[in-house]
């Protein structure tokens, strides 16, 4: 069979035809791994990003708690049941510290529960707020207070309600205490 230039045409078109879709599946390919790199690159800001934010309002919290002498507001936070227990300065310093440490707190549920950051790091201040502070009767008292003025989200709300159930629970009903499987 002779091949005339139409055929050789025809050929030609097949082969560019074939190009072009190797080319766009090619590029296909490479978006997706840029966008891939992109979405990696912005929950590993956002996370440096949470960290320092966190790690600086702690600080300052910290610091905040600690004016009356180091640890007698924290003793006194541990045995009031009560926020009109503390006088008016210690009132605004304690609702300050713990308005920022909920928020603070509701940032990094926030961040697990839209799946921007890993479980293990975004649970990780809500945990630390529900086990230092919630489980406390006068954090309790003042969150009943605080809970619907309109800066928690509902889903966070419940987190958090569930938590001081829990709390109250364990205070109410004591648990066993575990047995060491190792000792006779």
């Amino acid at each position: 069979m002779d091949w005339t230039i139409q055929d050789y045409g025809a050929l030609g078109e097949l082969i560019g035809s074939v190009g072009v879709i190797a080319t766009l599946v090619y590029v296909a390919i490479q978006i997706r791994q840029n966008g891939k790199l992109v979405d990696n690159s912005l929950r590993a800001t956002r996370a440096q990003n949470l960290s320092n934010i966190t790690s600086r309002y702690h600080t300052v919290s910290w610091a905040a708690l600690q004016v009356d002498g180091g640890q007698s507001m924290m003793a006194k936070l541990e045995h009031a049941r009560s926020i009109e227990e503390f006088d008016e300065a210690e009132q605004a310093v304690l609702s300050n510290f713990l308005w920022g440490m909920l928020l603070t707190a509701q940032d990094g549920w926030l961040f697990r529960e839209l799946d921007v950051l890993p479980q293990e790091v975004a649970g990780t201040d809500f945990e630390f707020v529900s086990n230092a502070f919630l489980a406390l009767p006068v954090v309790q008292a003042w969150y009943e207070t605080q809970r619907d003025l309109g800066a928690f989200s509902p889903g966070f709300r419940t987190a958090v309600d569930e938590a001081i159930e829990q709390h109250r629970n364990r205070a109410e009903n004591p648990a066993i205490p575990d047995i060491d499987p190792t000792s006779d």
